[in-house]
């Protein structure tokens, strides 16, 4: 999981629907398929993240440009089957390989949290 609001990446137990949006922090959830460096994953986000404030930026493509904002649930996918299942040790090291630590600073305290970079389209 990569939790913007908090700045924390950890792993995290899901098994139903409550699950999901207690840990994004959402009512409505959205489940999209995007490549992220040369793999395909499963990401659950909010789906009214946009209209939060602050909106968070979460992760963004390979010219810097916002994909998904708010906390995420990065999940595997197998092979494209759009099955997701819990992602793997391999999964995790290529994910690290593209976070990027990021600061903000707005009208109130400094923010530290992980983006997730180079997500781009499937």
């Amino acid at each position: 999981m990569i939790d913007v609001i908090e700045g924390k990446t950890h792993s995290v137990d899901v098994f139903d629907l409550e699950d999901y949006q207690k840990f994004i922090h959402c009512q409505t959830i959205d489940i999209v398929s995007r490549t992220i460096g040369d793999r395909e994953y499963e990401i659950i986000c909010d789906d009214e993240g946009l209209s939060k404030r602050p909106a968070l930026v979460s992760a963004v493509n390979n010219n810097g440009q916002p994909m998904l904002v708010g906390n995420l649930i990065v999940m595997g996918n197998s092979g494209g089957d759009e099955d997701m299942h819990e992602i793997s040790f391999d999964e995790i090291q290529h994910l690290k390989k593209h976070f990027m630590h990021v600061v903000t600073k707005g009208s109130g305290p400094i923010h530290h949290y992980t983006l997730l970079c180079d997500v781009e389209f499937i």
